[in-house]
């Protein structure tokens, strides 16, 4: 099976680990810590505003 890379964005510390425990509990799934490591992007914000867009399009 073909594991996918997975970076965590958050806003706060407790959905970062909330979002990193849950994830590394799935067999197809590594999180990685750099987004250049990634196949896939997860970003929790609580409003998408200006600064989240920022970060999104700085990703890519």
């Amino acid at each position: 099976m073909e594991r996918v890379r997975v970076v965590i964005q958050a806003t706060d510390p407790i959905t970062y680990v909330g979002l990193s425990s849950f994830l590394q509990s799935r067999p197809e799934v590594v999180v990685v810590e750099h987004r250049d490591e990634a196949d896939v992007q997860v970003m929790s914000t609580e409003r998408v505003g200006p600064e989240a867009l920022t970060r999104l399009r700085t990703s890519a």
